[in-house]
């Protein structure tokens, strides 16, 4: 693998990282060219990557055959359909060169599919048409296709600009439709009628400094013009960095008093990765792909590094396996919430040196962490500030104390909070804004109001053994 001049790091963390994911990661597709999941940003010059590994791959294999498959990809093609376009782009009358492979927001370009196709024709060094063919999660609609024409004659707006919105999703819903088939037919046909041009290499928008209007000399009505604006504008920035300022503030006094009002000792008995954190209250799917992938990684590094006969390992491989399948799946987003949670509990499980069991997790939002007892978070007076709370202020803790545990029986939550949770509650703060919110059928929607597998089993509260019990539900075990 090749790193360009200038990437920070050198060669050797991404060895490493390759090395701990080892052969459990392979379904993730890509490998992420940083450790948290997000590659470093694009490099100003060719080839616009810090990592040319993929890019690499992709080339040895385009030298052999045209047309490259990654192995992500072959469940979104028909059989034999790589033949069939093979077969078409050797008609287009210029060389023709299509990856099909998944672009994801960690890889080496950001997820932007044409600074994939500069590092590929960096690598592979030939002119033609390269096109990135990405398909769509769920193998639904047509795929993604990215086309750039490197030092060939063709107009590039009449060969590879191409509208696919056309195609109804709808009516295209399989691989036997041989979408790409499709797509490629249209790419050549465009190629081979489209007006001839110059040939040349294009260049990423970034990258481009090109300047084609003449320097003049400004005057000084130049000079007033151009400050009026910019000091309303900086006005208005200023006061909206102001705002930001207090509300960030406010945000850090309210969490620091929602800690500080969890008692000593509340959450002992619950692993670190497990214990109370922030959360996104209504968070995109997007969102929440990119969590659950992320807490894959990590579960991968650690099943590599447990020893085999760890007596949680096996939970963790099932876990791993289980919360990859919902990745790979098309389901609706509390089994994204679930997964991530499953892998989570398998990460923090393997921390531990006895057998473990599915913990509970908070029900207002499974993504804060465990749920602790209300015993262990509050006691008669409330949290525990120092002081035992007298008269009036006593009165007013149990008040708060009864109407959370109202609250949670309402909700049907059986006291499963996490200790933020609790605490906010004995401070008298509404916890009801903080529930988990998901989009379905469009419309954001309570997470525990969703009908379905993860309501049932309460994100693991009444299935001791969740992941076997996952697999079981997507009919693999």
């Amino acid at each position: 693998m090749r790193r360009h001049p200038g990437a920070p790091g050198g060669a050797a963390p991404a060895a490493a990282v390759l090395v701990l994911l080892g052969a459990p990661a392979f379904a993730l597709g890509a490998a992420p060219a940083h450790a948290d999941g997000y590659a470093p940003s694009p490099m100003p010059t060719p080839p616009y990557v810090h990592d040319t590994g993929r890019a690499e791959r992709v080339a040895a294999e385009l030298r052999e055959d045209p047309v490259y498959v990654d192995p992500e990809a072959h469940a979104h093609l028909a059989d034999g359909e790589e033949t069939r376009v093979e077969a078409l782009v050797a008609e287009a009358g210029q060389p023709v060169f299509v990856a099909v492979l998944p672009s994801t927001y960690y890889d080496e370009s950001n997820g932007d599919p044409e600074l994939f196709l500069h590092a590929l024709h960096h690598e592979l060094g030939e002119p033609g048409v390269y096109v990135m063919a990405d398909p769509r999660a769920g193998g639904v609609g047509p795929f993604d296709l990215t086309a750039l024409a490197f030092d060939v004659p063709v107009d590039e707006f009449e060969a590879l600009w191409i509208d696919y919105e056309e195609i109804p999703d709808s009516e295209l819903p399989t691989a036997e439709n041989e979408l790409l088939t499709e797509q490629v037919r249209t790419l050549v046909k465009q190629i081979r009628t489209a007006p001839e041009g110059t040939p040349a290499s294009p260049v990423p928008l970034f990258a481009d400094t090109s300047d084609d209007i003449p320097d003049e000399e400004p005057t000084r009505a130049d000079y007033f013009t151009d400050a009026v604006p910019g000091v309303i504008v900086g006005a208005l920035l200023g006061l909206l960095l102001i705002g930001a300022w207090l509300l960030a503030a406010a945000g850090v006094r309210s969490s620091r008093a929602v800690r500080a009002a969890v008692p000593p000792g509340a959450e002992d008995g619950i692993p670190a990765l497990l214990r109370a954190r922030p959360a996104p209250v209504a968070p995109s799917p997007r969102r929440l792909s990119r969590m659950l992938r992320t807490e894959l990684r990590r579960l991968a590094r650690e099943i590599e590094r447990a020893p085999a006969d760890h007596p949680n390992h096996a939970r963790a491989v099932a876990a791993f396996d289980a919360a990859t399948l919902i990745d790979r799946g098309e389901h609706d987003p509390t089994w994204t919430v679930g997964a991530i949670t499953m892998a989570r509990a398998a990460r923090a499980e393997l921390t531990l040196d006895a057998p473990a069991t599915s913990p509970a997790f908070c029900a207002v939002n499974p993504l804060h962490g465990a749920a602790v007892p209300a015993r262990a978070v509050s006691g008669p007076g409330g949290a525990d500030t120092g002081a035992r709370p007298r008269g009036r202020a006593r009165r007013e803790a149990a008040r708060r104390r009864a109407a959370a545990k109202r609250q949670a029986a309402a909700r049907g939550a059986g006291g499963r909070w996490c200790a933020h949770c609790w605490a906010r509650a004995d401070l008298g703060r509404p916890v009801a804004p903080r529930t988990l919110q998901v989009r379905v059928d469009g419309r954001l929607r309570q997470h525990d109001l969703v009908d379905g597998f993860w309501k049932s089993v309460q994100y693991g509260h009444r299935t001791p053994d969740l992941a076997r019990r996952v697999l079981k539900e997507l009919d693999v075990d």
